[in-house]
């Protein structure tokens, strides 16, 4: 039996102004100081602080082994959204968080130097600045697959 390593990427807040939308690529990184397998991804996106003012958020972010925004590579994904309205009568929100884990036996090796991403894509509307905050966890082993 081998032994599962935990390592919580460090992302930072990110903030949605005004009416557009941003792609922000390597948002946050890890790279691994030697080869390992990853056995699995935990993923969490919540607004920590919506605007004061009437809007809506979205967020899609995702651990991958690619820079770019969905591209093959893309180990897990999540999106999450939030309308509000300074009333409070309407308000809606889907803060996701899910958990991945790959069967035993399987996982996809990282080569010692790699760099696994957190990339996010964001859309907002607001007269004001919403604040999304990010839990990105990947578990994995020590080595490379063995045959066998």
């Amino acid at each position: 039996m081998k032994r599962i390593f935990t390592v919580c990427i460090e992302a930072p807040e990110l903030q949605v102004e005004g009416e557009a939308s941003q792609y922000d690529l390597a948002f946050a990184t890890f790279v691994p100081q030697e080869d390992i397998v990853v056995v699995g991804c935990e993923l969490a996106a919540w607004l920590n602080k919506p605007s004061e003012n009437d809007g809506r958020s979205t967020v899609e972010v995702e651990i991958s082994q690619s820079g770019k925004w969905a591209q093959a590579g893309s180990l897990i994904r999540v999106a999450g959204y939030e309308y509000w309205n300074s009333a409070p009568a309407f308000g809606d929100i889907e803060n996701p968080h899910l958990v991945m884990m790959f069967p035993k036996g399987h996982g996809v090796p990282i080569s010692e130097g790699t760099t696994l991403y957190v990339n996010v894509a964001s859309n907002g509307k607001t007269a004001g600045i919403a604040y999304w905050r990010f839990a990105p966890i990947v578990y994995y082993i020590k080595g490379k697959i063995t045959q066998g």
